[in-house]
């Protein structure tokens, strides 16, 4: 939705109050303009929309959200119940979950790569937004050798020392499964809810029981969302 659409509903001190907010909300959003994988400009965006899993990946290159900035902002708006507005409400939980959303996909992906191998999964953008981070997890030769000396080792010194060895390496590769599983689990999740939001004329009663289950889930959202689902309800 654009911002003059949104102000346009408003009039006197309200319409000012309002203008305020959304300045400091869309003065957050900015998109870089990238040439041959270079920023060449950048554009502040004047409007917002529901984003689908084919814009994830292009949104991860260029879309620059100061959450800090956004969280202000809705801080401001909670406290002026004269401003109460469906428009504002989604544009606030919209733009909060998705900006949550694309930096978990990030510091994961940059935690699992590395900053060049985070880089490199960016550009050229794809429309394909798998979710899964595990998907990025690919199998070391150095690693294999160093595995598959071992076990030789072990078992050249005795077959019990060998089969230690082995549980060991079962065990190491268990653990690693288990934990990138947990953390594809954690971001369909993620994914998933953001897709509920898609319309301004939100239930808000089903929203709250969707970000209470994330609770329980260890998906923990900034507390200023939950403060506006309590308020909208």
């Amino acid at each position: 939705m654009k911002k003059i659409e949104i102000e346009e509903r408003f009039c006197g001190k309200d319409k000012e109050e309002v203008q305020e907010i959304l300045d400091m909300v869309f003065n957050s959003i900015s998109r870089w303009i990238i040439i041959e994988n270079k920023v060449n400009d950048v554009e502040y965006l004047t409007s917002w929309e529901h984003r689908s899993n084919d814009l994830v990946e292009k949104d991860l290159g260029e879309l620059q959200i100061d959450r800090k900035a956004i969280l202000n902002a809705l801080s401001l708006y909670l406290e002026k119940d004269n401003l109460k507005n469906k428009y504002m409400d989604w544009l606030f939980i919209n733009l909060l979950t998705y900006a949550e959303y694309i930096a978990t996909q990030a510091e994961l992906r940059k935690k699992l790569l590395g900053i060049d191998g985070y880089i490199k999964t960016l550009y050229p953008s794809s429309t394909e937004h798998l979710i899964s981070i595990s998907q990025y997890k690919k199998a070391s030769t150095t690693n294999f050798l160093i595995f598959a000396s071992m076990l030789i080792f072990g078992f050249v010194i005795s077959p019990v020392f060998g089969s230690i060895i082995l549980l060991l390496i079962l065990l190491i590769s268990y653990l690693n499964f288990n934990k990138y599983r947990k953390l594809d689990e954690i971001l369909f999740r993620m994914n998933k809810t953001y897709s509920f939001i898609n319309s301004m004329d939100l239930n808000w009663g089903f929203v709250e029981e969707i970000y209470k289950e994330n609770f329980k889930e260890n998906i923990v959202w900034d507390t200023q969302i939950y403060k506006l689902i309590e308020k909208s309800k």
